[in-house]
């Protein structure tokens, strides 16, 4: 799993495979709630995204609530996967 996190607080989760379907988001939502307790399920927004890099692979996005610390394990990104 990737965790990326860009300049403006803006948040992806990424899967390690190409797992679209509904327990493999909702897995993706846990992780994010966990490490978010404020994140509210109306701020997640599922995306599958494109370029070479990342393309059909289906993950999430949302902006970092306040005042949730963001986990060392999130990886600084300058922006998030193209869609």
């Amino acid at each position: 799993m990737k965790k990326l996190i860009c300049y403006n607080n803006n948040a992806a989760i990424l899967p390690d495979h190409y797992g679209k379907n509904i327990s493999a988001i909702q897995e993706l939502v846990t992780v994010a709630k966990k490490d978010f307790p404020f994140l509210q399920d109306s701020q997640i927004i599922v995306q599958r995204y494109g370029g070479s890099r990342y393309k059909d692979i289906t993950g999430i996005e949302f902006h970092v609530p306040y005042p949730c610390v963001i986990p060392a394990d999130y990886i600084e990104s300058k922006y998030l996967p193209e869609i």
